[in-house]
């Protein structure tokens, strides 16, 4: 392993050792998915997504879900463009459900509960 991809592991590692101790959730972007797809988080709580990837994603409300409590539905343009070993933070100020994509890539959907 080259000094460049240690550097880049070690710098990784540390991120993700602050956000745990903050008490936050990460996403990783990864292979095309946003892993864990899918979570459950209470209202106050930053979500992190952290890319991976080899290409550049981004972070966007998904209002085409056909949800039967469509005034739950949180609706949020959040991100810009997240490069690779990027970093995007949000925090969840209300309850209700965030359906979001990667409009770069559509197929990559993601899905957050959020409680009391």
């Amino acid at each position: 392993m080259n000094k460049k991809n240690i550097l880049v592991l070690l710098i990784i590692t540390f991120t993700i050792v602050i956000i745990l101790l903050n008490y936050s959730q990460i996403i990783i972007i990864n292979r095309f998915e946003f892993q864990p797809e899918e979570i459950n988080i209470e209202k106050g709580t930053k979500i992190y997504w952290i890319n991976i990837d080899s290409e550049e994603h981004n972070v966007t409300s998904n209002t085409m879900h056909d949800v039967a409590a469509k005034d739950q539905i949180i609706q949020i343009d959040i991100s810009d463009d997240i490069g690779t070993l990027g970093i995007f933070s949000y925090k969840f100020t209300e309850t209700g459900e965030f359906y979001y994509y990667c409009t770069i890539h559509p197929h990559m959907k993601g899905k957050i509960h959020i409680i009391n």
